[in-house]
């Protein structure tokens, strides 16, 4: 998985345009894999986890989504859930993915700690 994670960060660059745009996203398969593959356009947190997500269950992986919070400005208590990652179980345990982070992305799966 690691190498998978790895690819679609090196070849879908994280970009939320069409959000500052005001353009609504769609997150069916159909146009993520249109705008993301396709036209190879970015997209942000929302269109990087639902197309992420959807290659790891084809290639038989349980992926889990989870809305999140990111913390950099505003505290974690009053800071809103708008961002998505996924929890993946391996034989070697529970592991965060997250390819929709920009710049701060993760290449590699973050264990859980337990």
């Amino acid at each position: 998985m690691e190498r998978v994670l790895d690819r679609h960060i090196v070849a879908i660059p994280f970009e939320n345009l069409d959000v500052l745009c005001g353009r609504p996203p769609r997150l069916d398969l159909e146009s993520l894999q249109d705008k993301l593959v396709q036209r190879r356009r970015g997209g942000y947190c929302y269109e990087h986890t639902t197309l992420f997500a959807a290659v790891l269950e084809h290639v038989g992986f349980a992926a889990v989504p989870h809305s999140a919070r990111v913390t950099m400005i505003a505290d974690k208590s009053t800071a809103p859930r708008t961002h998505m990652l996924l929890t993946v179980a391996l034989r070697a345990g529970t592991f965060v993915v997250d390819p929709g982070f920009g710049g701060l992305t993760p290449r590699l799966p973050v264990p859980v700690d337990p």
